[in-house]
Formats: C-alpha cells, sequence, structure tokens
C-alpha cells in the first residue's frame, strides 16, 4: 500500500526503551538545543537539551526516543491517499502492536505540524504485562509525496516529564520547501494504465 523509506523500528530502540539505559548510544551529552537536520534536506527539529541523538533517533536522559520515518505514497491506493492522515492510523497501530501491548482505545486530536495540517495518535502500552503502562504517541503529517511519521516512545512515568521537551520539538519542526514543478505536473498521480507505443521495425 506504501513504500517506506526509511526503518520504522528497530531492536536496539526497544531495548533502550525497556531498560531506559543510559550506556545506549555514546560520547558526551550535550546540554545546549541543536537544529538537527534531515539527510536529505527535507526537515529540521530542535534537540532538547541533554537529549542524545544517535543513528537519527533522538534520546532524553529518562529513556524516552523520538524517530521519525519518512513514507513515499508513490504507487499508494488512491483512496489511501485521500484518507490521510487517518488511514494511517491502523497502520501505526498494527506496528505498535507488534513490540508492545497496546492496553487501552487510542486518543487523537488534529493539529499542526511544520505549518501543515497533521493527526497526533497516542497508545496506551505496556512492553510485558507486569510493567507499568507507558505511552506511545504519533504525529502524521503528509508533506509533497511523503507522510511523515514521527513517533516518540515513553518509558512507564516518563510521559510527563518528558512531554514538554517533545511538544518543544514538535513546534521547531520545519518542513523545507519542495521542489518546483513543472507546470501541469500532479506529484504522486496514478494512473490506472500508461498506454505503450508500438511502432514495428520495418524487417
Amino acid at each position: 500500500m506504501f513504500k517506506r523509506t526509511a526503518p520504522f523500528g528497530t531492536a536496539f530502540v526497544l531495548g533502550c526503551i525497556a531498560i531506559g539505559s543510559a550506556s545506549c548510544g555514546s560520547g558526551t551529552v550535550p546540554v545546549e538545543k541543536r537544529t538537527f537536520r534531515d539527510t536529505e534536506g527535507r526537515f529540521t527539529y530542535v534537540v532538547p537539551p541533554n537529549w542524545v541523538v544517535w543513528m537519527g533517533e533522538a534520546r532524553s536522559p529518562k529513556g524516552s526516543l523520538f524517530s521519525v520515518e519518512p513514507v513515499s505514497l508513490e504507487d499508494s491506493a488512491p483512496d489511501f491517499v485521500a484518507g490521510l492522515p487517518s488511514s494511517m492510523v491502523p497502520l501505526v497501530k498494527e506496528q505498535t502492536g507488534r513490540f508492545f501491548s497496546v492496553v487501552g482505545n487510542a486518543v487523537q486530536r488534529t493539529t499542526t505540524l511544520g505549518g501543515v495540517g497533521a493527526l497526533e495518535v497516542s497508545f496506551p502500552v505496556r512492553i510485558r504485562a507486569i510493567d507499568p503502562e507507558s505511552q506511545v504517541t504519533f504525529w502524521i503529517a503528509r508533506h509533497g509525496n511523503h507522510v511523515f511519521i514521527l513517533r516518540v516512545s515513553y518509558p512507564a512515568g516518563m510521559a510527563t516529564e518528558d512531554s514538554p521537551a517533545v511538544a518543544g520539538i514538535i513546534v521547531s519542526w520545519k518542513f523545507n520547501p519542495l521542489p518546483t514543478l513543472a507546470p501541469g505536473t500532479q506529484p504522486g498521480r496514478l494512473v490506472p494504465q500508461v498506454p505503450v507505443q508500438w511502432t514495428p521495425v520495418p524487417r
């Protein structure tokens, strides 16, 4: 249905969430705000003080993890694209359920991301049945021919403490301008079939 351009989740991420380890990643923890720039130049956001960025993911001192997945809409079903961002919710719920136990109904609200309409979706989760409840929150927004899925995973009890810093990331988010298209071009337009022009070669 859709084509991914970056991994959604990794065992490393889940291990860091589960143990809240300060040893995930390496180097000195920076104390100042810094701007993270996507390697492909699609977006920027401000990393909160004392958060560590490693392999494109931002981690708080308490173990909350923030990641971004740009998903290409090339070849996606027209109904799916027309239904964005809501049509992405069942997919992010399915992905969340692969790594966590979803223990309640999702809470959704409309918002904006970098000036673009977005949907915020939060799932109450547990890593193990005996663990306290935790939370995974997504922000879903379309920009150009991609849908951007932002995700934060909070360890148990850390949502209240780390959510202000995450809110700062969302407020600071900026999409870079899209390339200028030729007149009449429709990005991501799907057609049922492209006719083939064939001319027989004289023998």
